[in-house]
């Protein structure tokens, strides 16, 4: 009988500590969530969308909070409070970042999220402005992509420098991207090259990016797309794609 009681006791312990850790579970994340409704996000995203058809890409969605945990069964695009893109197919959740497979569409500046709990969360990453690049499909006609052996890029001071070593090829041209909203503050702009000990050729894009970026659009940062393309008799794909962080304190 005494075996008996002390296992009931010990049951019935572990129980109510069940308990206590699910309500402390719940509290955080009522917490996480009460946070995440509050937080205005003062930043642009400008990223090129590239495809040779239309089919669904993979974009990275940031936010300046954890998501991870929130158990996010299903997401909408919005933009001002339209839904632009419904069902979004979700990839994978990794701590303050969302990936997702989406059809192209212009900008969006939220995410209405479903909990699987039934709750319904306004997720907001700030602007993202989408520009749609058609590259060539390379399984339509013989010729490989070039392959790249170091790719460098650094903003300081309102200043974009990037660096790309490629193999020498006369029968290609290499070309930059930028998307257009950039191009709107980009000033000097200067696409060089040279040939490297190593008989590769080395390309290297300059340009001044005027700080109204972030005063005229009323942001404290953005993150915008550099591309690097093989444009091989007409017929362009990207070789590598980059992303800059631009903040404040990047400007002199």
């Amino acid at each position: 009988m005494m075996l008996l009681t002390n296992s009931i006791f010990l049951f019935g312990c572990t129980n109510t500590s069940q308990k206590k850790i699910i309500d402390k579970s719940d509290e955080t994340r009522n917490t996480q969530l009460e946070y995440i409704r509050q937080v205005h996000v003062r930043e642009n995203s400008y990223f090129i969308f590239n495809s040779h058809d239309d089919s669904p890409q993979k974009i990275k969605i940031s936010f300046p909070y954890r998501i991870e945990g929130l158990n996010i069964k299903k997401a909408s695009l919005l933009l001002n409070n339209e839904v632009v893109l419904d069902n979004v197919k979700i990839t994978m959740i990794n701590e303050n970042e969302l990936t997702a497979n989406i059809n192209f569409i212009p900008e969006f500046n939220a995410i209405e999220a479903l909990l699987e709990d039934g709750k319904i969360v306004r997720l907001n990453p700030g602007q993202y402005y989408l520009e749609k690049f058609k590259e060539e499909n390379l399984n339509d006609f013989e010729k490989q992509i070039l392959e790249v052996k170091n790719f460098h890029l650094k903003f300081k001071n309102g200043h974009l420098l990037a660096d790309i070593i490629l193999p020498q090829d006369n029968n290609s041209k290499i070309e930059y991207l930028l998307p257009s909203h950039i191009r709107k503050y980009a000033s000097d702009l200067k696409f060089s090259h040279h040939k490297t000990n190593d008989n590769s050729v080395q390309y290297t894009l300059e340009a001044n990016i005027s700080h109204d970026i972030l005063l005229e659009n009323n942001v404290d940062s953005i993150t915008f797309d550099i591309g690097i393309i093989q444009n091989y008799k007409n017929n362009r794909w990207f070789l590598i794609k980059g992303k800059v962080p631009v903040a404040a304190s990047d400007f002199k």
